[in-house]
């Protein structure tokens, strides 16, 4: 047995007998679409396209990421007026009013001030949380994903441990308003600490995804996979990040699709959050496996 898989086999074990409460804001089975709208380079032609297509297989996906908001100065919610409001066009597509579509709060375009605004929320999160629980009821938006990237040179000592504990006040913040809060992450910035997120977020929010899964090589994305199974899959709330082409546009060959997805049936992961819209609908009977 390869090393990535026997990392797999052992953390299904840990998994089956420490399974904690799955977040309560999230489906399973959930696949997860992306939408990159203007900031992908999509034409408006795309964009309705890509809307079209998702709303009309929202029963095979369960759940609907959009870019809609950024951090900004000060720490506070700034939403992005230059962006589609897909909300609505994802309803008037057939999206299910008991489906949840999540916004994301992004970093983009990582200007180098992002980790100071980052520091002026973790010090005082209130004005943040109430801007987020009122666009969630203006808007019926039922959680928010945290998509924050920093510069990894702006990254200051403490700040992966205040990152974490802000998630982890966050859910609680939010939860009583019917909120979901998920968190994107890998391994190549040092924002990222997985024993603080495990310690103080993960316990409060309903679903951190992997992007460090976002690859075409198979042995990367095997080790990344065993790697997030390692740090989060006991706790029943891992999401794990799938790229629905290949770096260069193409589609991925079906033997890899298959085999990536075997990989997840047996790991237990039933939770995927797809890089981005729209889904090559080669993907339909994976995802309908889930």
């Amino acid at each position: 047995m390869k090393a990535s898989a026997a990392r797999i086999a052992a953390a299904v074990a840990l998994v089956g007998a420490s399974l904690a409460p799955a977040g309560a804001g999230l489906p399973s089975p959930l696949a997860m679409p992306f939408l990159c709208l203007e900031r992908c380079n999509s034409t408006s032609a795309e964009i309705h396209a890509t809307i079209a297509q998702v709303g009309a297989t929202s029963a095979m996906l369960g759940g609907v990421a959009t870019e809609r908001y950024n951090l900004g100065e000060g720490g506070r919610l700034v939403v992005g007026s230059d962006l589609t409001d897909s909300l609505p066009l994802l309803r008037a597509a057939g999206w299910p009013s008991d489906a949840p579509i999540i916004a994301m709060v992004s970093s983009y375009p990582y200007p180098p001030q992002f980790a100071t605004w980052m520091r002026e929320v973790f010090a005082d999160p209130q004005p943040f949380v109430e801007q987020l629980v009122s666009e969630a009821s203006q808007h019926g938006i039922a959680g928010f994903n945290i998509d924050w990237e920093p510069l990894s040179s702006t990254v200051q000592p403490g700040d992966a441990a205040a990152y974490a504990k802000f998630l982890g006040a966050l859910g609680r913040a939010l939860a009583p308003h019917g909120l979901s809060v998920t968190v994107d992450v890998a391994t190549w910035s040092p924002l990222w600490s997985f024993p603080d997120l495990n310690a103080t977020a993960l316990p409060f929010i309903d679903g951190i995804m992997s992007m460090s899964t976002y690859t075409d090589s198979q042995g990367s994305w095997d080790h990344h996979l065993a790697e997030a199974i390692d740090a989060f899959g006991a706790s029943g709330k891992l999401i794990v990040g799938l790229e629905t082409t290949r770096i260069n546009g193409t589609a991925y060959p079906e033997a890899q699709l298959r085999q990536r997805f075997d990989a997840l049936k047996e790991a237990g992961m039933r939770r995927v959050g797809l890089w981005r819209a729209p889904v090559p609908s080669e993907w339909d009977s994976f995802l309908k496996g889930l």
